[in-house]
């Protein structure tokens, strides 16, 4: 028994189109991809260099190094701290604030505090230098 309606021969072209159509638009599809990713890496590492070249990635890790040695005077609390960049000085600007309980983890035994590095805007004001250490207190209040 033959099957009427079709010339003998023509079967399976279907098929090879939706295969290399599909080879093709997933060809276009890895390609913008990768373009996509280029970009945003490029894009990743500009941000990062300009954070790192600006020094508050060191100036953070000097703020947290000083909340180590005992709790700020005051909430809010702000200081100036001063970072020397390829032979230029640049002032950053370091703000403690203490945080609510409900935002400590758990199990905490002191009060906790979060801590801010910006660059510093304005004039420099002498006095407003970071200590060298906080003074450390008791739970009575008394250092």
């Amino acid at each position: 028994m033959t099957r009427t309606g079709r010339a003998p021969g023509n079967e399976g072209y279907a098929l090879v189109g939706v295969v290399a159509f599909a080879a093709v638009a997933m060809l276009v599809l890895v390609t913008s991809y990768e373009k996509l990713r280029q970009a945003t890496r490029l894009e990743e590492e500009s941000t990062a260099a300009h954070v790192s070249s600006s020094g508050l990635e060191e100036t953070l890790g000097t703020g947290i190094a000083l909340l180590q040695t005992g709790t700020p005077p005051s909430s809010p609390f702000t200081c100036r701290f001063v970072s020397h960049q390829a032979g230029q000085v640049v002032h950053h600007r370091l703000t403690y604030l203490r945080l609510d309980t409900t935002a400590c983890p758990s199990g905490a035994a002191r009060s906790c505090w979060s801590v801010e590095a910006a660059p510093w805007e304005g004039q420099v004001v002498a006095d407003a230098a970071c200590p060298l250490a906080f003074v450390r207190t008791c739970a009575g209040g008394a250092p």
